[in-house]
């Protein structure tokens, strides 16, 4: 469970990334967020976005894909 923020909001997310990052790992840091999808009930929790990752084949490694450089929370991707 995460929360995360979108410049003028804020949402919850369910990701599926505690086996491949801590919590110290994940404060702070940006990433690409698909905001545009209908919540949907995850264990409970209503996760109202995915963010985007690459996943090996075999889902060994999972890495959150992040802006090149910072930039501001709840910039779109074009």
């Amino acid at each position: 469970k995460l929360s995360i923020s979108l410049g003028s909001e804020k949402r919850t997310l369910c990701a599926g990334l505690k086996k491949f990052y801590s919590k110290t790992e994940l404060e702070g840091k940006q990433c690409i967020v698909f905001a545009n999808l209908a919540p949907r009930v995850m264990k409970g929790i209503t996760s109202q976005g995915m963010i985007l990752a690459a996943v090996s084949d075999d889902e060994s490694k999972v890495i959150i894909l992040t802006p090149e450089k910072k930039i501001e929370e709840g910039s779109r991707v074009r």
